[in-house]
């Protein structure tokens, strides 16, 4: 028997993976910092010069790149409508492009 400090992790079967799906550390909830340091080294040599690193925070939160054009439709399947629903820019799309048309114009009969 193992100790209670110690924990055990089976890997997934293949089967029951579904799709593969990209994620990242949700650093600025966990308020990770540039504040590791180390040599930076030049030619395997320590060159005087200090490199600063991002100390990450154990914090298993992940936010999921919903933006992973080869599996989008996957992502959108499995997570809630909540997650993956566009947010408009522009309350009023129509507005905005006459706006931007409109100063666009402008420009090219100016030159």
């Amino acid at each position: 028997m193992l100790p209670a400090l110690y924990s055990i992790i089976y890997p997934p079967r293949i089967q029951d993976i579904d799709f593969l799906y990209n994620v990242q550390h949700d650093c600025p909830l966990a308020k990770c910092t540039a504040s590791g340091k180390q040599p930076l080294m030049q030619e395997r040599v320590e060159s005087g010069l200090i490199k600063t690193y991002i100390e990450h925070q154990s914090l298993e939160r992940f936010i999921i790149n919903t933006h992973a054009f080869h599996n989008a439709h996957l992502l959108r399947a499995t997570l809630p409508r909540s997650l993956v629903a566009p947010i408009l820019l522009h309350q009023d799309h129509q507005a905005k492009h006459i706006k931007i048309a409109g100063s666009l114009q402008a420009t090219q009969e100016a030159k």
